[in-house]
């Protein structure tokens, strides 16, 4: 996306070394409370005016509430009325 020229925030939800579908894998998920709290670092240094908002793997209920939660917040502040878009 960065190479289309959009801006982009990465907030990774898991850190893993592959896929889960192979023998083995290392690595972490993100908590919710991990997911919320560097929302709030972007937000408070005024870097969440975004559009879109794309979403992939969500480790747990918790964390899909939280990533629902950062979207109504991004849709809410949104520039323009229907703007934004998770998708």
């Amino acid at each position: 996306m960065q190479s289309l020229g959009c801006e982009v925030a990465a907030l990774n939800t898991v850190q893993y070394s592959n896929h889960t579908g192979y023998d083995q894998f290392r690595g972490f998920k993100t908590s919710a409370d991990q997911i919320r709290d560097i929302y709030r670092g972007l937000k408070q240094s005024f870097l969440n005016d975004f559009d879109v908002m794309l979403s992939g793997y969500i480790p747990g209920a918790e964390a899909v509430e939280a990533a629902g939660r950062i979207a109504e917040d991004l849709s809410r502040e949104a520039t323009e009325p229907g703007s934004f878009f998770w998708g």
